[in-house]
């Protein structure tokens, strides 16, 4: 990926690449690919933003979700557990 840097903003509407720490001018832009291109980065940004949230609540709900029993906890075992133990005597 390579990104360009555009300040719209100012008067000058310098539109630039940063390469190997140096900066290439990239020429004057039309209005319309102006346009063009703050409408994509923001398409490009709210795709971003909803991945990033889809990624937190996955984490998060299964986060929530109890752990499932380890061992002899259930209440079968803990029913199989006392007859063994009763039939032993103990």
């Amino acid at each position: 990926m390579q990104q360009s840097l555009g300040n719209w903003k100012f008067a000058c509407q310098s539109h630039y690449w940063i390469r190997q720490n140096r900066v290439v001018d990239a020429g004057m832009m039309t209005k319309q690919k102006i346009e063009a291109v703050k409408v994509k980065d923001k398409i490009d940004n709210q795709r971003y933003i909803a991945q990033a949230n889809r990624a937190a609540e996955a984490k998060h709900s299964s986060a929530k979700r109890p752990a499932p029993p380890q061992g002899d906890t259930g209440v079968g075992a803990i029913l199989v557990k006392k007859l063994r133990s009763w039939f032993k005597g103990s």
